[in-house]
Formats: C-alpha cells, structure tokens, sequence
C-alpha cells in the first residue's frame, strides 16, 4: 500500500511523540507524514525540535496561525497532502492515535484482497484495550439520519460501516478527489462524521 498519513495536533506534544514513532515504525511505512500543527501553545514545536522528528525527512510540519479545530486542521491536512502526486490511499488521524506495528500491514493485505473497497479503518482502543465503539457506526434511518455504534459483538470480524471518525482510517486518493475535503468550519463536534 503506497500511502500517506495527516495528523492534527493541538497541545498533546507527548502523545504527539509517541504517534508519530507508531507510523515511522510500521512494517509498512507511510511514505510522508503531513503533520498539522494547530497552533500549539504548549512547546510542540520545541519538542519536536528536541527529539529530531522536526528534521525526518518524512515528516512535512505545517504549524497554523491558529487553530482551526479538528475539521479544519484536517481540511488543510488534506489539502496539503493532494498537492503531491505519489500516493494512492491517505491514512487520518490525531495527536493521540497510536498504530500497532502491523496496522498498516494488514489494512493493505485487506485493500489488495478488495481492490473495490475505497475506504478502511481499524478499530480504536483505550489505552487499556477496551474498544471505542462510538468511532465506527451505522445509519439506521436515512430520513432522519438516526445513527447507532457498530456492535461490540461485530468487533472479532470486518465489517461495513456507514461512518467512521478520522481516527485510523484510511481512503483512497481517488475517494477524496471524488467527495472532495471535509467541511473545515465544524471546528469539533461531529467533524469527522
């Protein structure tokens, strides 16, 4: 899988850390990081600095002159990562996702295997395993948009999902250029819906 991530980031250098070295050392490595600063004000960008992540040569650091919110950091990480032309899928996600080694690995057997299929994600944990339901879920009524949280009881299998947060998925290049970026003035709530 050739592909590309964006992270947004707002005041978690920490977390932000620990994020960045969880795709730099995936068994399959993103081919660049755009990594979409929004305005931190907590040393971020000083922190990086001290760690080297500031010089990766994969790594594209974009610190906004304010901060847009979840949707639009996302907006501008997008539209960032169209200008270049060398990846076929687009990883999202923020400051705090942390990918096991093998994410990557497997989301790409499964895309190979279903070439059809435009659009993945993995499933989101806590810290203590637990998984986060509310990350992936279904349109139960069109008319009124009435949504639920995919089942627990579906998470030992794939499975098809109608909304997915921005929190470990991955689309294609050719899905964006179709539905184009997402709405940039949400700011949080539901901006990834």
């Amino acid at each position: 899988m050739n592909y590309q991530s964006v992270i947004v980031t707002y005041n978690r250098k920490d977390k932000l850390i620990e994020a960045l070295n969880s795709l730099l050392n995936q068994k399959v490595p993103p081919i660049r990081i755009i990594l979409i600063d929004n305005h931190s004000t907590d040393g971020t960008e000083k922190k990086l600095k001290e760690t080297g992540l500031l010089r990766h040569p994969k790594i594209v650091y974009i610190q906004m002159p304010q901060n847009y919110g979840g949707s639009g950091g996302f907006y501008h990480g997008i539209e960032e990562a169209m200008k270049y032309t060398d990846f076929d899928f687009l990883s999202l996600s923020d400051d705090d996702a942390i990918y096991k080694p093998d994410f990557f690995e497997l989301i790409s057997k499964y895309q190979q295997a279903h070439p059809n299929i435009k659009a993945f994600s993995g499933t989101v944990q806590y810290e203590d395993g637990t998984i986060q339901i509310d990350h992936r879920r279904r349109i139960l009524d069109d008319r009124w948009y009435r949504q639920d949280d995919i089942p627990i009881t579906e998470y030992h299998q794939n499975f098809e999902v109608d909304l997915l947060s921005f929190v470990g998925c991955v689309i294609s290049r050719g899905l964006i250029e179709k539905i184009g970026l997402p709405e940039k003035d949400y700011f949080i709530y539901y901006d990834d819906t």
